[in-house]
C-alpha cells in the first residue's frame, strides 16, 4: 500500500474553478487515481456547498451518474470567472504610473 502525494484543499466558492482543476488533475497525475475513481474524489474534494449547487445544475441526475468530463464543465462554466476582453483592454489602456512606482514593477 502507497500514501497519497501532496492534498487538495476544499474548493471554496469564491475561488476560480479552472485553477482548481489543473491542481486536481495533476493530483490525479501523481497518485495515478484511475478514471472510475475521478468522480468519487471529485465529490469529496469539492464540499458541501459546492456539492449542492452541482448536484441543482444536474438535476434530474445525481452528480455521481454524471462522467468526470461533464462535471468539470459544468463547474467551470458555474465557478470560472468572465473576463470582458473590452473592459480588460480598457484597463490597460488607462494605466498611468504613479510617482512611487519603479518603472520595473509598473512594467510588470
Amino acid at each position: 500500500m502507497t500514501g497519497v502525494i501532496g492534498s487538495l484543499a476544499e474548493f471554496q466558492m469564491d475561488g476560480d474553478w479552472s485553477i482548481y482543476q489543473e491542481r486536481m488533475e495533476q493530483f490525479f497525475l501523481v497518485n495515478t487515481i484511475p478514471e472510475e475513481r475521478k468522480v468519487p474524489l471529485l465529490i469529496t474534494c469539492i464540499g458541501e456547498k459546492t456539492y449542492k449547487t452541482l448536484k441543482d445544475l444536474c438535476d434530474p441526475l445525481i452528480p455521481s451518474e454524471r462522467p468526470y468530463k461533464e462535471l468539470c464543465t459544468i463547474l467551470n462554466r458555474q465557478f470560472s470567472p468572465k473576463v470582458s476582453v473590452f473592459r480588460q483592454r480598457e484597463e490597460f489602456y488607462n494605466l498611468r504610473q504613479n510617482s512611487n512606482d519603479n518603472v520595473k514593477d509598473w512594467y510588470a
